[in-house]
């Protein structure tokens, strides 16, 4: 029997729960994290950014959206994002885009979902979590329509005297 390393995905889900990393290799895993290793400040809390959009929840999937988390001044720099959600988790790149989100598939219909987004840092640092709770849609049912604009009125004829 072989025992191979954990992931660095496990690694940061064990550290984004608080359990404890007794045995776990840390060897760096690039000269950018073992740069980092000064950096002990975890990054700001992921923004919750719901702007009511219906169309993000159907009776399957749930569209998760945040705003960027920044790290401290002189930090080592935004590395990803872990969303979490029944004991499973996501790793989603940080990028320079402005619209962060995790498409969750394969849910129930009419359930509630608890969702738990965490920033993660170059250092390994993680954030505290926001938090989003959703449910999805009743089975069958269609998203919200998006509304269209109404035909321009017609002026009314006024009488001549």
């Amino acid at each position: 029997m072989s025992v191979s390393r954990p992931s660095a995905v496990a690694i940061a889900a064990a550290a984004a729960l608080g359990l404890p990393l007794v045995g776990v290799p840390m060897t760096p895993l690039s000269p950018a994290l073992a740069a980092a290793a000064d950096d002990t400040t975890p990054p700001s809390i992921p923004v919750e950014t719901f702007d009511g959009v219906e169309s993000d929840i159907t009776d399957t999937s749930i569209i998760v959206r945040w705003g960027a988390s920044t790290d401290n001044v002189g930090g080592s720099g935004m590395d990803h994002y872990i969303v979490n959600y029944e004991d499973q988790f996501f790793n989603v790149p940080a990028t320079a885009a402005t619209n962060y989100s995790y498409k969750l598939t394969g849910l129930g219909p009419e359930s509630d979902y608890d969702v738990f987004v965490y920033a993660v840092d170059k250092a390994g640092n993680t954030s505290l979590f926001l938090y989003l709770a959703y449910t999805t849609r009743a089975a069958g049912s269609t998203p919200v329509p998006t509304p269209t604009a109404s035909p321009a009125p017609t002026a009314t004829p006024k009488p001549t005297a």
